[in-house]
């Protein structure tokens, strides 16, 4: 056990000062902090223009009452009775701008607009009240004009399958959580599980691995790598949730953030998050250490561990409108239950809906079963490939090496050409 402490602390303390791990630790969210400050302060800050005061309008479809006064508006419009009047004040400076209710708005609804200079933010909102306000009073309708504008001022979504409750923000957001916490936990394990094949490599390349094993044994080796690199991965997700906590605490006190207050983050989703992301690094670091030891350069690593990783991320991908549409069908089940679709799947369901603790179970218990008995093949092929060089394993004879009762490190080692025997 102090060996396996050891192992796991020179990982973690040597990857964590890698500038890979520090730029996708740190860099990542920062580069997305700062972008997303940048466009809320860009749409936020838009210079306030002052209210238009004279405007003209030309009524040809007679809908406006000039008689009639609406709350709430800027400018009081000055009827014109057609659109070279209203053009001849406007070139005449008299008026600001001015619009046109043609003879067929009731049927088409179109509204031309004519100004030599940028218009208000709210001034098309000040037509739209003038005109709803002379419509619904001509009809007898007895609302405020706030009430026909926007019937529902805060919707409200309570999910009855999970408990939680949901304005619209809260909903988009829930929608996108799962992606997020996909894609956090899939780079942290692509992160950690690169590390992990990639110092197999460069330890054998470098003949570090002959004289580690001098020391202890590969069983220890293995599983302090594997949990170094784990706590390197959570340290990461992490720092990642602590600046996701951060932004939606103190967020909302900025004037163009204050949509982040209204930013649900489901605990549940997070706990499921850790629960089936963790065991689903286990269950890769096993299969990353079973072929990394075995991987004869660095970029062959690489495309080892695309191998492995991406076909656990993919199909849940492709197939998201099923996770939407019916999370608890047959597909999304399906997914579930196996051990490399598994955690990414099994969030998206929880996500997206009530899963069965029954089911919730059942995908742990079959994703922790496989994890065992991908590390147990995963030790036996370690202890074997440790020490091979330059030789080409084949397919059998690595499934001869799992069934074997006892496997001793290779000494059918394969020197490179032109190295020291």
């Amino acid at each position: 056990m102090p060996n396996i402490i050891k192992i796991a602390i020179r990982e973690y303390l040597y990857n964590i000062r890698r500038p890979t791990f520090l730029f996708t630790a740190f860099g990542t969210p920062a580069i997305i902090i700062v972008t997303w400050l940048l466009v809320f302060a860009a749409f936020g800050n838009e210079p306030e223009r002052e209210p238009l005061t004279q405007v003209g309008m030309v009524d040809l479809a007679g809908i406006i009452n000039p008689d009639f006064a609406v709350d709430g508006m800027t400018f009081t419009p000055i009827p014109y009775p057609d659109e070279a009047t209203a053009r001849q004040q406007l070139d005449a400076g008299q008026i600001q701008a001015y619009f046109v209710i043609p003879a067929d708005y009731r049927q088409f609804g179109n509204l031309p607009i004519y100004s030599y200079a940028d218009l208000p933010a709210d001034f098309q909102t000040n037509i739209h009240r003038l005109i709803v306000a002379n419509v619904s009073q001509q009809a007898g309708v007895n609302l405020p004009i706030e009430r026909i504008l926007n019937p529902v001022s805060d919707n409200i979504v309570v999910l009855l399958d999970t408990g939680r409750r949901l304005n619209t923000t809260g909903f988009i957001f829930a929608f996108l959580a799962p992606f997020l916490f996909s894609i956090l936990f899939w780079i942290a394990m692509q992160t950690t599980g690169n590390f992990l094949m990639n110092g197999l490599v460069e330890e054998k390349k470098n003949r570090i691995i002959e004289v580690l094993v001098t020391t202890v044994t590969p069983s220890q080796l293995l599983i302090g790598k594997i949990l170094g690199l784990g706590i390197l991965g959570i340290t990461q997700i992490v720092v990642w949730l602590a600046v996701a906590f951060f932004a939606l605490t103190f967020g909302p006190q900025i004037s163009f953030l204050e949509g982040l207050k209204n930013v649900q983050l489901p605990a549940d989703l997070i706990i499921a998050g850790f629960v089936f992301f963790g065991l689903g690094y286990l269950f890769n670091a096993g299969l990353l250490a079973m072929v990394g030891v075995l991987a004869g350069s660095e970029q062959q690593s690489n495309q080892y561990s695309a191998l492995i990783l991406l076909p656990g991320y993919l199909p849940p991908v492709f197939l998201i409108v099923e996770f939407l549409s019916n999370s608890n069908g047959p597909i999304a089940t399906l997914l579930s239950m196996i051990p490399i679709t598994a955690p990414f799947s099994m969030v998206l369901r929880i996500s997206f809906g009530a899963v069965p603790m029954e089911q919730i179970w059942l995908s742990l218990g079959l994703l922790i079963i496989s994890t065992l008995i991908v590390g147990w093949a995963s030790g036996k092929i370690f202890r074997w490939g440790l020490l091979l060089y330059g030789k080409k394993i084949r397919l059998g004879e690595l499934l001869r090496v799992v069934a074997s009762r006892k496997v001793n490190i290779s000494t059918s080692i394969s020197q490179p050409a032109g190295s020291e025997a």
